[in-house]
């Protein structure tokens, strides 16, 4: 039962540590142009979505309609 309780441990601590840092798309639509996918790459998902809103903001200087989401 020990051994099964340290596994245990040893398992939650792995998961608990572990980044969950991974690959994100930004999916912007303007008017007038295709939709525009912004990869961004590594990253948590509270950072990219501080960055699809900055890119959000940029597109918003072409087009007041503009919108992005993270995918």
């Amino acid at each position: 039962m020990k051994k099964v309780l340290f596994f245990v441990a040893v398992l939650f601590a792995t998961v608990a540590f572990t980044s969950c840092a991974k690959d994100w798309s930004c999916d912007c639509t303007i008017a007038g142009l295709p939709e525009v996918k912004n990869p961004i790459l590594d990253q948590k998902k509270a950072d990219a979505k501080d960055a699809c809103d900055a890119l959000e903001t940029a597109a918003k200087l072409i087009d007041d309609q503009a919108k992005c989401v993270l995918n």
